[in-house]
């Protein structure tokens, strides 16, 4: 017989907030039916952000946070050209490149001459420092929502990262 203090260790995902049938049912598949199981699918890896307040070649293909005003916007013509939008961070120009991107969703969350917070993959294309697919656009006072350490989970179909850290 187990102690009482380890019953909600044995119920099942449902009852956990924030966890309906769908996901439950996605839970299960990936970890297993109870609440015990979920904390012993362990991560597989971590992505660790650095702030930075201006662009440097030391920090290429290193995950990065950083403050930059959006100046301009260049939609894609061709659904096989990316969209780019420049920004500014201090004295640099940081391209932001979007495969697929929708012109309406981008312009909303990026509007030209705002700052916003941008986490990502640093990366140099043509001599120009680049960000493909940001991982987080946030306004300034969102800053403190980007998680410098990250744990980074096995997943399966409909799954992601941010849902199993929930």
């Amino acid at each position: 017989m187990r102690p009482e203090i380890l019953f909600p260790l044995f119920k099942t995902l449902d009852t956990l907030k924030g966890v309906g049938p769908r996901l439950s049912g996605l839970l299960t598949k990936l970890a297993g039916p109870h609440v015990a199981d979920l904390l012993y699918h362990l991560p597989s890896g971590y992505v660790k952000r650095h702030h930075i307040e201006n662009l440097s070649e030391s920090y290429l293909t290193q995950q990065v946070i950083l403050s930059a005003t959006i100046l301009k916007h260049h939609p894609s013509r061709s659904r096989k050209v990316p969209y780019r939008i420049v920004t500014q961070v201090a004295d640099e120009t940081l391209t932001l490149t979007f495969f697929n991107g929708r012109e309406d969703y981008l312009k909303r969350q990026l509007p030209e001459g705002q700052i916003r917070v941008l986490s990502g993959k640093l990366e140099q294309y043509s001599g120009d420092y680049q960000m493909t697919h940001p991982d987080h656009i946030l306004r300034p006072d969102e800053n403190d929502d980007i998680e410098t350490f990250e744990p980074v989970y096995p997943l399966t179909g409909g799954v992601t990262n941010n849902a199993l850290l929930k």
